[in-house]
């Protein structure tokens, strides 16, 4: 009978794992194939948008703009999409060394897209935490804590009012931005359900994989209209 059950475990393992690599090797096509339009639309509307293909109108140039967004928001889930199921399927790397965790934030605002460098981010700088480390992947680091301030971005009332606040506490180091919600109908995608993870999941799904395999944690505050997205990570 223990025989049995070896044998019978053995089977379910063996089964398991050629479904996810079924899965696995679906999603990566799924992508392959999404990769190229998406990419040639992007390289379009960049055309359109710098008007290289000819003068535009305002109306015609501000949807050339909107195509593009969009299209750069579809490569990025695209992306997100591949990444995930390596991560669930462990084939996913990360290139981890010691990095300076307030040193994190400023190199990902001085890396930022134009759009978000004209925001008049209020960094808080302090003195006795400019020595605290962690171990991490700082290129994924950055991208995390940039698609976060994107969040705060798009859903802040005043853009140019986000705060980005650095703390330490219990041997973590703590990111806070905060800004007020433009409207009640965006608190929804943004608080999401009841773990107070965002419903647009995604990007921020991929987000919270990463940091947890930093061995940290994403968290979304609220009080009425204020919004703090509170991003953590362990100090070394």
């Amino acid at each position: 009978a223990k025989n049995r059950l070896i044998q019978q475990q053995k089977i379910t393992q063996e089964a398991s794992e050629a479904h996810l690599k079924r899965s696995h090797n679906f999603i990566a096509d799924f992508a392959a194939r999404l990769a190229n339009p998406s990419t040639s639309i992007l390289q379009l509307s960049e055309m359109m948008a710098s008007k290289h293909t000819g003068e535009l109108n305002p109306r015609q140039s501000k949807y050339a703009q909107n195509l593009q967004s969009e299209s750069l928001r579809l490569k990025k889930i695209i992306n997100d999409i591949s990444t995930l199921s390596d991560i669930h399927t462990g084939q996913f790397t990360m290139d981890k060394k010691p990095i300076s965790l307030f040193e994190l934030a400023k190199s990902t605002i001085d890396s930022c897209s134009p759009r978000i460098k004209q925001l008049r981010l209020q960094l808080d700088t302090h003195m006795e935490f400019t020595n605290c480390q962690t171990i991490g992947d700082v290129k994924k680091l950055q991208q995390v804590l940039y698609d976060l301030l994107r969040l705060a971005m798009d859903h802040s009332r005043a853009p140019a009012d986000i705060r980005l606040e650095t703390k330490e506490h219990s041997n973590y180091f703590f990111y806070d931005i905060q800004f007020i919600c433009h409207g009640d109908r965006l608190l929804t995608p943004i608080i999401g359900d009841d773990d107070g993870f965002p419903a647009e999941a995604g990007s921020f799904e991929l987000a919270n994989q990463i940091i947890q395999m930093h061995e940290g944690h994403i968290r979304f505050f609220y009080k009425k209209e204020y919004i703090t997205i509170q991003l953590a990570l362990p100090i070394t």
